[in-house]
């Protein structure tokens, strides 16, 4: 249950949690999908805010590539459109008879063809991260692919301390191809060499 604002608390264990998803049973697949954080640090009071409407920022995890001076991080992600679920789903019978016919592993594509600049926010500790690149992979997955994007960031040189230790990193995607946007977030341990 909520406040009257809006706000809730969870109260859980101290550790570290896969993941937290947020999501309304009664609008899901129909008007929304799904927000997600990932690598949850439940170590001290925490303020996750999920925000989720028709694009789906799902599958996030990140890393710092090994080259100094170590002012970069890759993000992987996989958006997934409500607008392209809702026109698989409807034609599923279709693919799956085509897949089918000539024994390929299809892929699934549920997210934007191409995504730019202009279109993706990222920030660490909210405070806006620079783009460097952009790039659209194909991830094998449940015997078959789907299409995810990998995209590297500058992190910014003044930051704040949102959890000792973790970067907190927020993606916003809102898509022109689809008219949909979406939120997702990931807490990457700092490493300390």
């Amino acid at each position: 249950m909520t406040d009257k604002d809006g706000f809730f608390s969870l109260t859980v264990s101290k550790g570290s949690y896969y993941c937290l998803y947020a999501i309304k049973l009664s609008e899901w697949l129909k008007t929304k999908l799904e927000y997600w954080t990932w690598n949850v640090p439940a170590y001290a009071d925490l303020e996750i805010n999920p925000q989720y409407e028709r694009m789906e920022i799902y599958g996030i995890n990140a890393f710092e590539p090994q080259v100094g001076p170590w002012d970069t991080y890759m993000i992987y992600f996989r958006p997934m459109s409500l607008t392209k679920i809702l026109d698989f789903i409807q034609n599923e019978d279709k693919i799956k008879m085509e897949s089918l016919a000539n024994a390929n592993h299809d892929t699934t594509n549920v997210a934007p063809s191409t995504i730019s600049m202009d279109e993706l926010e990222v920030s660490i500790n909210e405070i806006k991260a620079e783009i460097k690149s952009i790039s659209r992979v194909l991830e094998y997955a449940r015997g078959g692919y789907l299409y995810g994007y990998v995209a590297q960031v500058k992190k910014p040189e003044d930051t704040k301390v949102i959890l000792n230790n973790y970067d907190k990193i927020s993606i916003v995607l809102k898509s022109k191809e689809t008219g949909e946007s979406g939120k997702g977030e990931y807490f990457l341990e700092k490493k300390n060499y």
